[in-house]
């Protein structure tokens, strides 16, 4: 008689956690639909992950959820829930669509070129979607920069007593001019690359000890050739490598002494550079995390850098975010350790207007033969970069284009120093400015 108690008991509780059970699923759901119908998305986003705390995850809620929270611009974080509507129908066209555009607007673009070939063609058809064309996009930039003593000799004064041979260079202006091409291979694998152009003038004192020379606007040329390709490894994770190669050639400088006699003033300098670099990132949520390293050879010296980078999208879109990030090198002469350094950068980008954003930005620490957006800039000048301020805008306009004008005030100094460096300390130091004007365009096809 008691085991039969015991029995019916545990029936009724059972029956009565059952019946509880779909008294709450028909709550929430019927709740969640009522506020989707009203686009009441505040509303809907406390209740539906309420629903989900308790327990219920399916189709529905979560598509409403994701949708609230698309409405609402919060792109980044409507991707887990339509990726999880997915889970449950696969071949769903509504959650493949706003997956879509979730991944677009929340500034995964190769996420969402990667999808495209997922989605139904009615959908992709009636959006104007195409798969990206072999040539995805080029891209044309220029900068000027102009030393705030670019005029006369700086006042230079040689070292009044060197006893090693050594070279001291202080950067006058120089053209910079890029141009380039990104091309779609897959729809998960990108190649860019792109060829620049620089045109420099420095002041230059070069001493071997027997023979000092002194030339106030010496030239120097330099042609570089830069290849990336990105590989998206799954939603989210990405693999990118790159190689840059930097061709550098300052000219002999010769005097002519007598008819038909040449006296050699100073050597010709040429530098054959080059980098590769590696990178891995994981977009999470309101983060986008990424190491990379990399190792080069500029200057005649050795170069192991590795990054970590973190950018933090607080309102889950392209509306604002800030860019952190922190470098470490090492480097090298014919195998024996010579210097380390620490780069830090910070960068906040916030929307203006439709179409316009502005982004600041700086640097701080020695960047000497360092390098920064994926190897393709790289800071190869023989004086001393010690920290860069700078702003942008950033206009996007209704054909797709993206067009950018820029400002960067660098702090800079020069001291007489050896070359290829062995670690020790350069003399005569002077300090100063240089101010960059940059401007680009950027088409996508």
């Amino acid at each position: 008689m008691h085991r039969f108690v015991t029995i019916l008991l545990l029936l009724f509780v059972s029956l009565g956690t059952k019946a509880q059970q779909e008294s709450n699923f028909l709550y929430y759901d019927t709740l969640t639909y009522k506020q989707y119908l009203g686009k009441h998305w505040k509303e809907l986003k406390k209740s539906g992950r309420e629903a989900l705390r308790n327990g219920y995850d399916y189709y529905y809620i979560r598509m409403r959820l994701g949708i609230a929270l698309y409405e609402k611009q919060q792109y980044r974080q409507s991707i887990t829930h339509f990726r999880r509507a997915l889970y449950f129908n696969e071949n769903d066209q509504a959650a493949l669509g706003y997956l879509y555009y979730s991944y677009l607007f929340s500034g995964r673009e190769p996420d969402a070129w990667a999808l495209v070939p997922a989605l139904p063609k009615s959908f992709t058809a009636e959006n104007n979607i195409k798969q990206s064309p072999a040539v995805k996009s080029l891209q044309i930039n220029y900068q000027l920069s102009m030393n705030e003593m670019e005029s006369g000799s700086y006042n230079y004064i040689p070292p009044a007593t060197v006893d090693f041979e050594g070279m001291q260079f202080l950067s006058r202006s120089f053209h910079f001019f890029n141009a380039g091409l990104e091309h779609t291979l897959s729809p998960r694998f990108r190649l860019l690359h792109h060829y620049s152009y620089v045109s420099k003038k420095d002041l230059f004192y070069y001493n071997d000890l027997a023979n000092a020379y002194f030339i106030p606007e010496r030239r120097t040329q330099q042609h570089q050739y830069y290849l990336n390709s990105r590989l998206v490894i799954y939603p989210g994770a990405y693999l990118t490598s790159s190689f840059h190669y930097l061709y550098v050639k300052s000219p002999a400088y010769y005097f002519r002494q007598g008819y038909g006699s040449l006296l050699l003033v100073a050597p010709e300098f040429v530098s054959n550079d080059m980098l590769f670099h590696m990178a891995l990132g994981q977009e999470t949520g309101h983060f986008s995390f990424e190491i990379s390293g990399s190792i080069s050879y500029i200057n005649s010296l050795e170069q192991w850098q590795q990054n970590i980078q973190m950018i933090w999208y607080p309102l889950g879109n392209l509306n604002l975010y800030s860019v952190t990030g922190a470098s470490r090198i090492a480097e090298y002469n014919a195998g024996t350790f010579i210097d380390e350094r620490y780069i830090f950068r910070q960068k906040l980008g916030w929307k203006l207007s439709r179409s316009l954003w502005m982004e600041i930005y700086g640097y701080a620490g020695k960047m000497e033969n360092y390098n920064d957006n994926y190897g393709s800039m790289v800071f190869n000048t023989l004086d001393h970069i010690h920290s860069m301020l700078g702003g942008s805008l950033l206009l996007l306009t209704k054909e797709n284009t993206r067009i950018i004008l820029g400002y960067t005030l660098s702090s800079l100094s020069s001291t007489y120093q050896e070359y290829p460096s062995s670690g020790r300390r350069g003399i005569n130091e002077y300090s100063y400015q240089v101010h960059t004007l940059n401007t680009g365009i950027k088409w996508n096809f």
